[in-house]
């Protein structure tokens, strides 16, 4: 693995929250100040289908990246934008039986106003 494909995966796993490629340069360009977005997003897209993170996608915006590559869904706040892992088994099995079929996979992203966008007025 490359030097530059080591550093973001760092930086992906060691933040507390899902990154945007925009948050992930900044963050590479601290360490590596030459590195360039081109690279960011070259690596993004490597270490994804590699299977070492998970590509959050939005219609509506940024793609974020998840270090959890076990299934789980998000949580997203449509006021800010802040998005947490939701684990709720039980989904896969119920989306199966209904459909009849062993599905590969899925992503489901849950909207809602977190308490802190609630609170300001």
């Amino acid at each position: 693995m490359t030097t530059q494909r080591k550093l973001i995966l760092d930086i992906i796993n060691n933040s507390h929250e899902h990154l945007t490629a925009e948050k992930i340069y900044f963050s590479a360009k601290s360490v590596m100040p030459g590195i360039a977005m081109a690279t960011v997003y070259n690596s993004l897209k490597y270490l994804t289908d590699n299977k070492y993170i998970r590509r959050v996608g939005f219609n509506d915006g940024a793609d974020f990246y998840d270090k959890s590559l076990m299934p789980h869904e998000h949580i997203v706040c449509d006021k800010c934008g802040s998005i947490s892992d939701f684990m709720e088994g039980g989904i896969r099995e119920t989306i199966e039986k209904e459909i009849g079929k062993e599905i590969t996979g899925y992503e489901l992203n849950v909207h809602y106003i977190c308490d802190k966008c609630k609170n300001v007025s």
